[in-house]
């Protein structure tokens, strides 16, 4: 069975370098872990040297189709979405760009494998439309309009993600889980009654807390420092709790 990490670049150049140093940091740590790329045409266009492609193992080409609204422009949270179609191993650890690894992370892709589940991610959180109509855990809707637009059930328990790490199997599950999400951002709930806009437009994270909610969703331990806040840890302490 084949494992690797998965990193999403396409767009601006900040997001090839991002790439790029998220890469030489999980190689840092372990030069044997496997790295995916996937990205646009233009990715090797914002390197300064074309060598430092060589820290991918692979390099997939995603198709216009995924990177592109309908109305023009690049749809971020279509692209993230629509990865599974791509990935390449039977294990994926996706990881957003903007981060850097502190250790070296086979570890969390094999805790993950151990705990026998097709998905996880970042889960901070979760409410019931009890809990009242505005979320703090989840900024991205109201709580009455995701109950109303997805008719779920009044004791739906939704939870809060950050999709920044996804833990992936490929299986029929997650295949099922993922064409849930795209579903329903087809579906969307009209972006000027979003509380929240991502990147001007829809966030990914709110049609997948919706899928979750759902199918269904396990929990696990939480792999990255995020840095929302001043932390009381030092950086060691940092560097030995998280992962990323």
């Amino acid at each position: 069975m084949t494992k690797g990490v998965v990193l999403v670049a396409f767009g601006k150049r900040g997001y090839a370098y991002a790439a790029c140093n998220m890469a030489v940091s999980i190689k840092h740590y372990n030069p044997l872990l496997s790295i995916s790329l996937l990205c646009d045409n233009k990715f090797e266009d914002h390197l300064t040297k074309k060598s430092d492609m060589a820290v991918f193992d692979q390099v997939i080409r995603l198709p216009d189709r995924v990177l592109f609204s309908p109305h023009g422009g690049h749809d971020p949270a279509l692209t993230k979405i629509s990865i599974y179609e791509f990935l390449p191993y039977d294990y994926n650890l996706y990881l957003d760009v903007d981060g850097v690894a502190m250790q070296d992370i086979t570890p969390v892709i094999d805790a993950l494998i151990e705990k026998g589940g097709y998905y996880y991610t970042h889960i901070f959180g979760s409410r019931t439309l009890a809990d009242g109509n505005e979320n703090e855990e989840m900024v991205w809707a109201w709580m009455h309009d995701i109950w109303d637009h997805y008719k779920l059930p009044r004791d739906a328990r939704l939870p809060a993600t950050n999709s920044s790490i996804q833990f992936i199997k490929k299986s029929k599950e997650a295949k099922d889980l993922f064409d849930q999400i795209q579903k329903n951002y087809s579906n969307p709930i009209p972006v000027d009654r979003l509380r929240l806009k991502w990147g001007g437009g829809q966030p990914d994270e709110l049609y997948l807390n919706i899928a979750l909610c759902q199918k269904g969703w396990q929990d696990c331990d939480h792999y990255v420092f995020f840095g929302n806040r001043i932390s009381e840890m030092t950086f060691e302490q940092i560097e030995k709790r998280y992962y990323i």
